[in-house]
């Protein structure tokens, strides 16, 4: 798996994101992940982004900002059963933890970035040895004080939306690494969740609106005849904009929200005009409503991906769980 995305999704079990095994009725395999972005996903069990179950290779992937629901412990924003070589991967923001080990062998870890800089920071967002015995332990030194250049560009993390009066209040995680030439971009729409967003009539701008080094915005004008979705981006000086963040919805109108997509799965080269139930996978949990389809910006991919079109390379992109919603309800 190279080069793709997966992006708000929900599954029951494992792998919100991503379930990748070596193992199948055609026996065992070797799997690599590289080159991916995974965000915003959420599980009930276990490997919140990506519930990897292989002894291959895990390296070059974005996992950022990906949840489990309260039941689920010991949920990792990857979650390994095997003995990878993980290394040059961005991996942070996750709850409850960034990595869960859930097997007995010690795993390779080394030359990944994690959020953090310090040996005692980093553990706070792993479960392994240290918190169960019966695991391996995650070998994680040294590790990279700065992104790894070599995985996809991270969108920001713990985006948030409110409402007051006409106004929405938009906030966010400061960027890791974030230095001058870096901002913040935010795309809005009032037709659609689905990107391209083209909104206009918001006072700061039409979309995408720029910031520099600021993570809350206040964004006056809004009509509240319309409901509004908003993702942000992260770009930097090196002309390289992350994937979109999770879709913060605003609905002022409670009673036109109406969810009916169930998840599915979406060919990158078919362009995406209209929701598509035809291609619907095994977990039909009601979570699903919004879409998180390809562009042809290349926006997120690493230099490994080579100078191909976003949409060309990204294989599928996976139909996501629902776009955060705020209501605000008529006096």
């Amino acid at each position: 798996m190279r080069c793709r995305l997966a992006s708000n999704n929900s599954a029951n079990e494992f792998g919100g994101g991503v379930y990748a095994s070596s193992y199948s009725s055609f026996g065992e395999s070797m799997v690599t992940m590289s080159g991916n972005t995974v965000n915003n996903n959420l599980v009930s069990t276990n490997g919140s982004g990506v519930y990897f179950s292989s002894s291959g290779v895990f390296h070059n992937n974005t996992v950022v900002g990906n949840a489990a629901t309260p039941n689920a412990d010991t949920a990792g924003g990857v979650s390994v059963d095997g003995t990878p070589q993980l290394t040059r991967n961005n991996i942070y923001g996750n709850l409850p933890y960034d990595f869960v080990l859930v097997s007995p062998d010690d795993v390779p870890g080394a030359d990944n970035y994690w959020g953090a800089v310090s040996d005692l920071d980093i553990l706070e967002g792993v479960y392994d040895w240290y918190d169960d015995s019966s695991r391996g332990k995650l070998l994680f030194v040294p590790y990279l004080d700065m992104l790894s250049s070599d995985a996809p560009f991270p969108p920001p993390t713990n985006v948030n939306a409110d409402i007051e009066e006409n106004s929405i209040i938009l906030s966010w995680n400061a960027h890791p690494g974030f230095t001058d030439g870096w901002g913040y971009r935010v795309y809005y729409d009032t037709e659609s969740p689905l990107p391209q967003y083209e909104g206009t009539g918001i006072v700061e701008g039409n979309s995408p609106i720029e910031f520099k080094n600021i993570t809350t915005v206040t964004l006056s004008g809004i009509d509240p005849s319309k409901n509004y979705y908003f993702a942000v981006t992260t770009f930097n000086n090196l002309g390289q904009e992350s994937w979109y963040s999770i879709i913060e919805a605003i609905f002022f109108k409670q009673e036109e929200y109406e969810p009916t997509l169930e998840p599915t799965f979406v060919p990158s080269s078919t362009p995406i005009t209209e929701t598509d139930t035809s291609l619907a996978m095994t977990d039909t949990s009601p979570l699903s409503e919004t879409i998180t389809p390809a562009d042809d910006t290349g926006r997120g991919l690493p230099p490994i991906c080579g100078a191909v079109p976003f949409a060309g390379i990204i294989g599928f992109v996976w139909v996501g769980r629902q776009a955060r919603k705020r209501f605000k309800q008529e006096s």
